[in-house]
């Protein structure tokens, strides 16, 4: 991954919300795929919205779409010093993706991608 610090705070971004439970549980574990090999290496710092919330959106239904999660998920964009989007299936239809990169942009965030 070019232009990447170890020093540095990112938001990994992948699509989740789906109608079928078993295409979200599949998109958490791919998730955690990408967030492990980011970890492994690249030594980077994530912050994991989907895989930090999965449980919590179960246990508790924690639903709603996007618009649940998204004033929480753009706080920790603001924080962050840049955004890593997964190349997953459904990316481009992910109304939360396709936000989440574009608020992204509009604080001159860094955008990498992990493919």
């Amino acid at each position: 991954m070019k232009h990447v610090s170890k020093s540095k705070v990112y938001y990994l971004v992948s699509p989740f919300t789906h109608p079928d439970p078993t295409v979200e549980y599949a998109r958490y574990l791919e998730q955690q795929d990408y967030h492990a090999c980011l970890i492994k290496d690249y030594g980077l710092n994530i912050i994991a919205p989907i895989e930090s919330c999965y449980h919590l959106h179960n246990r508790f239904n924690l639903s709603g779409g996007y618009e649940f999660w998204k004033k929480r998920d753009r706080k920790f964009i603001s924080i962050s010093d840049g955004i890593i989007v997964c190349e997953m299936e459904g990316l481009e239809q992910s109304i939360g993706c396709q936000d989440e990169i574009s608020y992204a942009k509009l604080l001159n965030n860094q955008v990498g991608k992990a493919v």
